[in-house]
Parts: C-alpha cells; sequence; structure tokens
C-alpha cells in the first residue's frame, strides 16, 4: 500500500504509479483529491479499468452524505459471478461534525450505511452546532 494523502496533481500521480507499478502495489490510497464531481469521474475510470474504490470519511457528515450518495451511483461492469459491493471507510472515533452536524443521523447499521433521500445530499444541517463551533477571526 502506498498512502499519498492528497499530494499529487493528476500528472504527478500518474508518474509515481508507472514509477512504483514494478512492486506490485496492491492499494495506492488517495493520490487525488477533489470534489463530487472529479471524484465521481475517478470513480466511472476505476470502475471502467476494474480498479476498486473506497471513498474515505474522515470529517463531517456532509462528507458521509456526499460519499454515500456516490456509492450508491456505483456500477459494476457487468458478467461477474458476484456483484461486489462497494467500500466505505468509515472512522468509529467520535466525531461531533459527522455524528451530530446533520439530521437525518448516518450511522454505521449492521455494516451498511443508508442512503439519505431527502433533497440534495438529503440532509438537514444543525446551523446552531455550526454557530456553536465558529470561531470569529
Amino acid at each position: 500500500m502506498v498512502d499519498a494523502n492528497h499530494a499529487y496533481s493528476r500528472r504527478e500521480a500518474l508518474s509515481l504509479a508507472r514509477a512504483i507499478e514494478e512492486h506490485d502495489i496492491g492499494w495506492f490510497e488517495e493520490p487525488l483529491s477533489g470534489g463530487i464531481t472529479e471524484t465521481k469521474k475517478i470513480l466511472d475510470m476505476a470502475q471502467a479499468f476494474g480498479v476498486e474504490y473506497a471513498p474515505h470519511c474522515w470529517g463531517s457528515a456532509v462528507g458521509l452524505a456526499a460519499a454515500v450518495h456516490l456509492l450508491a451511483n456505483w456500477d459494476t461492469v457487468p458478467g461477474r459471478m458476484r456483484e461486489p459491493e462497494p467500500l466505505l471507510e468509515l472512522d468509529r472515533t467520535r466525531n461531533v461534525f459527522r455524528e451530530e452536524l446533520a439530521h437525518p443521523r448516518l450511522a454505521d447499521q449492521g455494516g451498511r450505511v443508508r442512503v439519505p433521500d431527502g433533497p440534495g445530499l438529503g440532509i438537514d444541517v444543525d446551523e446552531d452546532l455550526v454557530q456553536r463551533y465558529s470561531v470569529k477571526s
């Protein structure tokens, strides 16, 4: 595994991937960063080439809702014996911004996270919590 932590541009990430290819790396983690549109493009490319993909959810409930919606849009390559289930890396440490920032709460329920079905990302942000943690500059 190589954990790049969003450190590279597309060109730099490809260059590094080619340089380490001979070492048969099984997982190249977080080479790029981007918004949901860029992430969807990356997911589509990964699916087209049979590469596994697992978004990370280390931040807020907003990021988690976006990742869950992205995975709900998962298209698998046809012809597989078993349909692979999408993977979601979900931080389990206490995080008020993931656990209390939005309603409904998106929680692990027996290894699954429900896709919110309201407008937009399907969540309502708790503006009082945002104000409580805001810092005046």
